[in-house]
């Protein structure tokens, strides 16, 4: 008894390679597409982190504070900062969040320091920050990411006695 066997061909050759090459074309493509995906998920990322720290940043400093009178906008060299302030047993200490010289910054100060904004610790690079005392228990504040993200926002501050 014979058994049937088939010679191969070079046609059989070319469509096994055809077929591994579509499989490697098409795992190129969505490997690709993958990563493209990835990026805009990463930069749309990257975006949104500079408004929705600078967001949380400054309403968690403010929500900190134990009285209604303890937050207040002053004009310095005109810019608008937002004074936080804390009376402890030791003094009265002030925390200082403003825009300069491309970043949002924080100093804390003893209220017989003179404030000075090129002392302030770099907190987030941005690039406009505008601040405004509407009443004693809200803030008006207006972002610029250094992506050119926009956002404005208002801060209520009621906790402490002056609230209740």
């Amino acid at each position: 008894m014979k058994s049937f066997q088939r010679k191969k061909s070079i046609v059989d050759s070319l469509f096994l390679l055809l077929l591994f090459g579509a499989f490697l074309l098409s795992a190129l493509f969505i490997v690709l597409f993958g990563a493209r995906i990835y990026q805009k998920t990463a930069d749309t990322t990257n975006r949104n982190f500079g408004l929705r720290t600078s967001v949380s940043y400054i309403t968690e400093k403010i929500h900190q504070m134990d009285s209604l009178d303890g937050v207040s906008v002053l004009p310095v060299d005109g810019t608008e900062v937002l004074r936080l302030t804390t009376v402890a047993e030791t003094g009265t200490y002030y925390t200082y969040l403003y825009y300069y010289d491309g970043y949002l910054k924080e100093l804390t100060a003893s209220e017989s320091m003179t404030f000075r904004k090129e002392n302030g610790t770099d907190i987030l690079e941005l690039q406009d920050l505008t601040i405004k005392q509407i009443s004693p228990s809200l803030l008006y504040f207006e972002v610029t990411t250094k992506d050119n993200e926009e956002t404005a926002f208002f801060v209520s501050h009621t906790r402490g006695k002056e609230a209740n």
